[in-house]
């Protein structure tokens, strides 16, 4: 599918002494170690990508940010090259 399932919320937050809010995303990534979950997680974080480099970036040159989130990697479990 084409559609963005997942959800990416921000909040700004004025912090003290900051020249400009911080601006706050997190979201949630498919879950899962099958071939489908894995291509499914690359599309929704190659989104997300997209979506600071097209928008927020060059709206908000400069501004702090920070990404937070379950990106469902696990480090004691590498991936299957053969899904990759």
């Amino acid at each position: 599918s084409d559609r963005f399932t997942r959800d990416l919320f921000e909040a700004e937050i004025a912090v003290p002494d900051f020249p400009a809010p911080l601006h706050v995303f997190t979201t949630h990534l498919k879950a899962g170690g099958d071939a489908g979950s894995v291509s499914r997680r690359a599309a929704e974080a190659t989104t997300i990508s997209n979506f600071f480099v097209r928008n927020f970036l060059p709206v908000h040159p400069g501004r702090p940010f920070v990404l937070t989130g379950d990106f469902n990697e696990d480090d004691s479990k590498p991936r299957d090259p053969a899904l990759n």
